[in-house]
């Protein structure tokens, strides 16, 4: 049975969690789904509801005549005269079930709904409100549910209060509240949030319709605007936006939630004021010929978007070549031309007929909006919102502008971090214009320098931390891991430093040990939505007008705080600043400053004495190279005047070169304390930009203070860099190179072929395989999130309420009817303790779930060690890809985790002496 319901199930689970990524609560977005069903279903049920009303009118013109006939006749001449009835009124007795059509056809939507929520994994243990958990009864009254109670009450009041319905129906309706009690009185809370939000809007309906009566007949007398205008401002205020949101969300530093309240105010406005201009149209063809032009233009944004497919490449600020799209941006202006003229000539042709009209425009606006609706719904499906960055309650690591000038007057650590500065530009300034150089005589230049990645989300968390990324772990996982515990740090709060990190909030954890980060609320401010809103313009708008919207590209997009100064990249600004505001002298702490610049990315908007291109004039990567040097010339020449630069360790890098090409080579200077050159020294040591720390200092803990490099020591053989090139069609794969010396030479650059499944991750099991969960086993491969690996223990923990693991069953045959045994180990907790005392024992209770059925639950101690063996009957392996949900019912927090731990997986044929669901002590 629930195989014929998989594809809607599918499609609401979707929904559901894509609520829940807009509201991040999961009882509001059972609501919300519960008052989606009853909008998309609510056409249908007034269709029925006529019906209904038609049924009730035959039956009060046959209901007595029946009752005569069955009165004064009997047997075969009863038979005949009630045939000749039905004829006479063209009715067939099956007729009446047409009166329960209402309720018939929310039967599918109830049964979804329920084979959807009973087996969701995401919602069990959650709690809202008064109920302790969405996934199980909600047992509120001493073990008693109330739940059921509640819904079985609105289906009676809605009963007693729904117009035209007969006493018959009424008690029908009750025993129907009534039978539904019995069947869902064990049914998960959720279910019946679901339900119960249904009937109420269908009461709500019933008691609002007649008072509202009047608001229906305006929307039918203005039934054809109406249509027109909402469809053309629900695509262009929500459905468009939408979809650029979730294609780019793994991107963008914001929530749904964030930008949704833009959407929704857009197409407010987008319709008022389209529909205002229809009503200002006080003749009746000039009404029309205006309706047929907002149809048109409908048309033209649909085709833009869905049809017509035109690849600008990135958008990553690089200044579009306009040149090349020169015809295919006419034959696109002559589409939208076509879109107009047809709808006016269709409607001109029928003489503006109302009834005519809307036979033409009513379908191609419900297919438009249909089509785009299930294209988001696919999207959402197949790669649901991802976000890198979680926000907990709102909050976020804000990095604050606080002490941006401040320095020792002892000892410092100054990094500055030029964005895209591609070493052949550096190599390009010292041929041509070798004085811009002069300041930097005392750096150690390294030409042989690669980056692991060619963008800044990943290259640049690993130059703060010098852990190197992995795709096989989710990005809050790394920045979290890539953070904690971190000896650099450690070391520079043991020698009295400031860590003064000025880049984005997302690169950093939360727990960082940095001055200027602070946990806070934050928002969208004005500029950012500006931003987002020109992708969007650039996406619904012809081609000869785009040029007019393309800005910026989605790395532009930042968030604001209402009480601090968050730090931006803004070169112009900065050097500005550091001019009028000078450098500040602080005599009792050390400091540690990372600056992140604009440097050489694009847009090109600084000249080489750090000043706007002039209007007219076009920036080039090579000027503005040179402006950003003469920005960190002024900080350098400030640091001389303070007399604190020669016992500096100054920085000068880039987080990646060139995108575009493979060979990209990020600038890499550094100028160690007390150390002097007559000109720049080149070191041909092979490094990679996340090495910054492991150059500043020495592998036993202390500073570099006289540090001194033989200029040609090569002390690495393998280095690895994952183009991003693939990722601009969405593909999500990266070709991986193991680049030898010289990195200068392309020759060096060995593909090694893209990475496999899933971003990197190979999921393939061969069942019998065992999983390893110590930290440096295999289960790496399959864990999704949820899990930390910890490597002072001996395994691997769960870190919130619930983990994943996805395994693709390679060698399994899905129609051979075999059950799976599934055998883990548990191990006890290792706990620390300085004087040698006892681990307290703390209660834990797990719950397992196979492709979001249930197979099983446990309660034990942390000090507890066990082996648990669990049935997986094959009817719920329909694919090969099985997806486990462990669930700890009681979490702390990350510094506090459940005191639980996974040692050993294994999977293998099901031993005939154990029965499905047979756990074994």
């Amino acid at each position: 049975m629930q195989n014929l319901f998989d594809p809607l199930i599918k499609i609401y689970k979707a929904l559901y969690l894509f609520a829940y990524d807009i509201t991040g609560n999961y009882g509001i977005s059972l609501v919300l789904l519960s008052l989606f069903t009853f909008i998309v279903l609510y056409p249908f049920t007034k269709k029925a509801q006529q019906i209904q009303n038609k049924e009730h009118r035959i039956q009060s013109v046959l209901g007595p005549q029946i009752e005569s006939i069955k009165k004064h006749c009997s047997g075969r001449e009863q038979y005949e005269q009630l045939q000749w009835l039905y004829r006479r009124y063209s009715y067939h007795p099956l007729y009446a079930i047409r009166s329960a059509l209402g309720f018939i056809f929310q039967i599918p939507f109830l049964t979804t709904a329920y084979y959807m929520l009973s087996g969701l994994a995401e919602i069990q243990g959650v709690s809202w409100g008064l109920i302790s958990n969405l996934g199980g009864q909600d047992q509120l009254l001493g073990g008693v549910n109330i739940l059921p109670f509640v819904m079985t009450l609105v289906t009676v009041v809605y009963a007693f209060v729904m117009p035209g319905i007969s006493k018959k129906e009424r008690m029908q309706t009750i025993g129907i509240g009534v039978f539904f009690l019995v069947l869902l009185y064990t049914a998960p809370s959720a279910l019946l949030i679901f339900w119960t939000c249904n009937l109420i809007w269908s009461l709500l309906d019933s008691l609002l319709s007649e008072k509202l009566a009047w608001i229906g007949e305006y929307i039918a007398e203005n039934e054809l605007a109406i249509h027109i205008i909402f469809a053309l401002a629900v695509t262009v205020g929500i459905l468009v936006p939408t979809e650029i949101y979730i294609k780019n969300a793994s991107q963008l530093w914001f929530s749904y939630q964030d930008i949704l309240k833009y959407f929704l105010s857009d197409t407010a406005k987008y319709f008022c004021a389209l529909f205002l201009i229809y009503v200002l149209c006080r003749q009746k063809r000039i009404k029309y010929v205006y309706l047929s032009i907002l149809l048109g233009l409908l048309l033209g944004v649909f085709l833009q978007c869905y049809v017509i497919g035109m690849d600008y490449g990135l958008f990553d600020g690089h200044e579009i070549e306009w040149e090349k799209y020169t015809t295919i941006g006419v034959a696109n202006a002559i589409i939208w031309i076509v879109c107009i003229i047809v709808t006016f000539i269709n409607f001109q042709r029928v003489h503006f007929n109302v009834k005519k009209i809307k036979r033409i425009v009513n379908p191609i606006i419900f297919s438009a909006i249909a089509i785009q609706f299930f294209v988001l719904l696919f999207i959402i499906i197949k790669d649901p919102v991802r976000k890198d960055i979680v926000y907990e309650g709102g909050k976020t690591g804000i990095l604050t502008t606080d002490n941006l000038f401040s320095v020792s007057s002892k000892d410092n650590i100054i990094i500055f971090l030029l964005d895209a500065f591609d070493a052949s530009i550096f190599e390009k300034i010292q041929e041509k214009n070798s004085n811009v150089l002069e300041e930097f005589k005392d750096f150690t230049y390294y030409p042989d320098i690669i980056s692991s990645y060619g963008f800044t989300d990943y290259s640049l968390p690993e130059i703060l931390t010098g852990k190197l990324y992995d795709f096989r772990v989710q990005y809050p996982i790394y920045i979290e891991n890539a953070w904690k515990n971190n000896g650099y740090y450690k070391i520079l709060r043991e020698n009295n430093f400031k860590i003064d990190i000025y880049t984005k909030g997302e690169y950093v954890n939360k727990n960082a040990p940095i001055n200027n980060l602070i946990i806070e609320k934050v928002f969208m401010d004005d500029e950012s939505v500006n931003k987002f809103y020109n992708l969007v313009k650039f996406r619904i708008f012809p081609h000869c007008i785009k040029w007019l919207f393309y800005r910026s590209g989605l790395q532009d997009l930042n968030l604001s705080n209402s009480r601090h100064s968050v730090y931006k990249a803004d070169d112009r600004k900065f050097y500005i600043d550091l001019h009028t505001r000078g450098l500040e002298v602080d005599g009792i702490n050390n400091y540690f400053k990372f600056y992140h610049m604009q440097g050489v990315h694009v847009p090109y908007t600084l000249n080489e004495n750090a000043e706007p291109v002039k209007r007219g004039e076009k920036g080039s990567p090579y000027r503005q190279a040179i402006g950003s040097l003469k920005i960190v010339k002024e900080y350098i020449a400030q640091m001389k005047k303070l007399g604190i630069y020669n016992n500096a360790t100054f920085v000068i890098l880039a987080d990646h070169g060139y995108h575009t090409t493979v060979g990209n080579r990020p600038l890499f200077l550094i100028k160690h304390p007390m150390f002097y050159h007559d000109s720049l020294l080149i070191s041909q040591r092979p490094i990679l930009a996340a090495d910054l720390l492991s150059l500043i200092f020495k592998n036993t803990g202390s500073f570099m203070n006289t540090y001194k490099e033989p200029i040609d020591t090569k002390t690495r053989n393998e280095r690895y860099y994952y183009n991003p090139d693939e990722r601009k069609n969405g593909t999500g794969k990266f070709i991986k190179y193991l680049v030898k010396s010289p990195a200068k030479d392309i020759k060096s650059w060995h593909s090694l072929g893209p990475m496999k499944n899933d971003n990197i991750v190979n999921r393939d099991y061969k069942i019998g395989e065992l999983i390893n969960f110590s930290y440096y086993g295999n289960a790496y491969n399959y864990k999704t999130y949820g899990w930390d690996d910890r490597e002072w223990a001996s395994g691997t923990i769960i870190t919130k309420h619930k983990a994943e693991m996805i395994l693709n069953l390679v060698n399994y045959k899905e129609n051979n009817n075999k059950d799976l045994g599934l055998t883990f180990f548990c191990h006890p907790v290792l706990h620390f303790f300085n004087s040698g005392e006892q681990a307290p024992v703390e209660y834990r209770t797990l719950e397992l779930y196979a492709n979001n059925h249930k197979i099983g639950n446990w309660k034990f101690t942390t000090n507890d060690e066990y082996k648990v063996t669990v049935g997986i009957p094959s009817n719920i392996l329909k694919s090969k890809n099985l997806v486990l949900h462990f669930y700890v019912a009681n979490p702390s927090d990350i510094d506090q985790p459940p005191r639980f731990e996974m040692k050993l997986l294994e999977i293998t044929e099901i031993n005939k002496n154990i029965k499905k669901n047979d756990f074994l002590p």
